[in-house]
């Protein structure tokens, strides 16, 4: 059970970086793209949804 209660902790720090980087930004990054943190993510927001849940 700790590997597992461990990737989930490491899929809901995921899910967390990833709304605090679009905290302010209607929209949500598609899971694990490559340009998710890049210059060219913009034009992924509203296009693709992220499927971890919004904690706003």
């Amino acid at each position: 059970m700790a590997v597992a209660d461990g990737r989930l902790d490491v899929a809901a720090g995921l899910c967390a970086a990833r709304d605090a980087s679009q905290e302010g930004i209607d929209g949500h990054l598609p899971p694990m793209h490559p340009d998710a943190y890049g210059a060219r993510s913009a034009r992924w927001r509203g296009r693709h949804r992220s499927r971890c849940p919004s904690t706003s």
